[in-house]
């Protein structure tokens, strides 16, 4: 586990690398997909270690006693995790491969 941020940090440390060799080397229309693979590799990345959170937490809810002030808490991070769930969602919604849109010329 010790170079288990590895997966973002690459993701991060890439993108100016990709973005500026997209930008270099293909049309416009190019970038926006670029980004769009930035943003899969990085929600991926993000998801699992979301999971991970969410199981320690819905584990540690069912072993504090019913009357633990604690409760309460564990209730603001289950939100919290639904909330990083629902914005990762609408990330990988927005990096999926899109049909292309031609329009014949004639």
């Amino acid at each position: 586990m010790e170079n288990s941020h590895f997966g973002v940090t690459n993701c991060v440390c890439r993108a100016p690398g990709l973005l500026s060799r997209t930008a270099r080397s293909t049309p416009a229309t190019c970038a926006p997909l670029a980004l769009r693979e930035l943003a899969a590799g990085l929600a991926h990345e993000i998801r699992n270690r979301r999971a991970g959170i969410a199981g320690v937490v819905d584990i540690t809810g069912k072993e504090l006693p019913a009357y633990s002030p604690s409760r309460a808490v564990i209730g603001d991070v289950q939100r919290e995790v639904l909330h990083v769930r629902a914005i990762l969602n609408d990330l990988l919604a927005y990096s999926r491969p899109r049909p292309l849109d031609f329009i014949p010329r004639i």
